[in-house]
């Protein structure tokens, strides 16, 4: 799979638990938690065993999304009833917080921050797309080093790594021998 591949299966990634979040909070309504200051989300009357198995799915995907995200995470500064200041929330990770004070992180925010971390990967695909069309591109994926090539060179595989070293160690014996030979041989120095 290309670079560009991959990041475009990230970003579908986030999609996928953003419309998971939508599809939940559509069963759900905001009710007074506190003193009519705090508020929370909560199924709607006879909404509980579907919001159950839409919360189930939307935690695995947010899961899922958190490593899809990766770099891209977006963190906002949040101030949550409780708290004594103002806390920075990576908004996937803490996603929860639009459920348990959406007066904090508004739905609304979490919905379109997750859109545009989806956003900002389908970006970076599209300028690797670009240069993957390219003849460099072209040719940087055609010489990519296959990952037996990587193992011989001890990356992947301690073993293969040992006897490479092995090999190259060989190899420049047998190259100084030469040389040695044919400067011998023809009478002078080649070092």
């Amino acid at each position: 799979m290309t670079t560009s591949k991959h990041l475009r299966a990230r970003a579908s990634t986030v999609v996928a638990f953003h419309d998971s979040l939508v599809e939940m909070l559509s069963h759900m309504e905001r009710v007074e938690k506190w003193r009519s200051v705090v508020h929370e989300m909560q199924p709607m009357l006879g909404q509980e065993q579907v919001v159950a198995k839409l919360d189930n799915q939307t935690s695995r995907l947010a899961g899922r999304a958190m490593a899809a995200a990766g770099e891209y995470e977006t963190v906002l500064e949040l101030t949550l009833p409780h708290d004594i200041g103002p806390d920075d929330v990576p908004v996937i990770q803490r996603w929860r917080h639009t459920l348990d004070y959406p007066e904090a992180l508004e739905p609304a925010l979490l919905l379109g921050t997750l859109l545009q971390i989806a956003g900002r990967i389908e970006g970076e695909a599209e300028l690797l797309e670009r240069q993957e069309r390219t003849l460099a591109g072209r040719v940087a994926r055609f010489i990519g080093f296959p990952a037996d090539v990587r193992a011989i060179a001890g990356q992947t595989s301690p073993g293969a790594g040992r006897a490479g070293f092995i090999v190259a160690i060989v190899a420049q014996v047998i190259g100084t021998l030469v040389l040695f030979g044919l400067g011998g041989w023809l009478g002078i120095s080649l070092i």
